[in-house]
């Protein structure tokens, strides 16, 4: 909910309230710059301490460009779970402390804050994990019970705007899995994850499938299907829609995750649509027989 006031500009920051004076809308942290979502949760010295002690050590100094939107799609798009969390943890945090300063009068001690902060990760990691065990299981089970008409693996690749991404049809002979390869412009790296779902599925239909299975490699699309929410990603929302539409069209559709050390093929293949171009329709064998005997 927090993030979601940010990202909509209702959370009440000091820059935006007009009956607050310009002299008073000073950062209670460091009392020098306006207060303002990138200032708070991202630029100020306080901000910068706590981001700096995360898993991947983020200087924020080498963002400043990115307002605050794009700096949140950054980290959603480093596919980084242990940086997602821990941002969303920061944030919180921050959020916290600039409330107890400003009407509690309880200025913030970093070493307690950084422990706090830790804490609080464990917590959702704990969360997490059980969550973790319980739909690996669930999906497990769902899975040995269903005799799908159709099972694909899927991926993205993206630089600068341009995206490949692939389906991989997965057969019991590899090399006769059926292969979609697409070359497009795109805006960001999940809106790719979910364009590529959406061709599975498309094809899925063609193929008059009832049951159907896609595995991809990005999480974040994974879970926004099993939630049916997407919250923060608005430039990937029209992809999204599309790929929930597309799954009520089957009996049984399962999106599930797959590490993407398992994923090579199709990894592989949409790389090799995005460097070179590439929109086909194939069988595995045809356009990488290199590859077809790791799927």
């Amino acid at each position: 909910m927090l993030l979601w006031r940010i990202l909509s500009g209702c959370l009440p920051l000091k820059n935006r309230l007009g009956y607050v004076r310009e002299s008073d809308k000073a950062c209670d942290f460091c009392g020098i710059q306006t207060e303002d979502d990138v200032h708070l949760f991202r630029d100020c010295h306080f901000a910068r301490c706590l981001w700096f002690v995360s898993p991947s050590g983020v200087l924020n100094g080498n963002l400043s460009t990115l307002n605050f939107e794009e700096w949140f799609m950054w980290m959603l798009e480093s596919k980084n779970e242990a940086l997602i969390l821990f941002g969303a943890c920061v944030i919180e945090h921050i959020w916290q402390c600039r409330n107890n300063l400003i009407f509690k009068g309880c200025n913030s001690n970093l070493d307690q804050s950084i422990r706090m902060l830790n804490q609080r990760v464990k917590e959702f990691n704990s969360v997490l994990l059980q969550h973790s065990y319980s739909a690996v299981s669930n999906i497990s089970t769902t899975n040995s019970q269903v005799c799908w008409d159709v099972q694909l693996r899927v991926d993205a690749s993206v630089q600068e705007g341009r995206a490949g991404f692939c389906t991989v049809q997965i057969q019991n002979v590899q090399e006769e899995g059926f292969v979609i390869l697409q070359h497009i412009a795109v805006d960001s790296v999940l809106e790719a994850e979910f364009l590529a779902i959406v061709e599975a599925l498309k094809w899925a239909v063609e193929q008059k499938a009832n049951t159907v299975q896609v595995e991809s490699d990005s999480l974040i699309a994974v879970k926004a299907l099993e939630t049916k929410a997407l919250p923060f990603a608005w430039g990937s929302y029209p992809a999204f829609v599309e790929c929930c539409n597309l799954v009520k069209l089957f009996d049984v559709c399962v999106v599930s995750f797959i590490p993407r050390d398992d994923n090579s093929v199709a990894d592989s293949l949409a790389r090799y649509s995005r460097v070179s171009s590439v929109n086909s329709r194939c069988w595995l064998r045809e356009i990488a027989p290199f590859v077809a005997i790791t799927l």
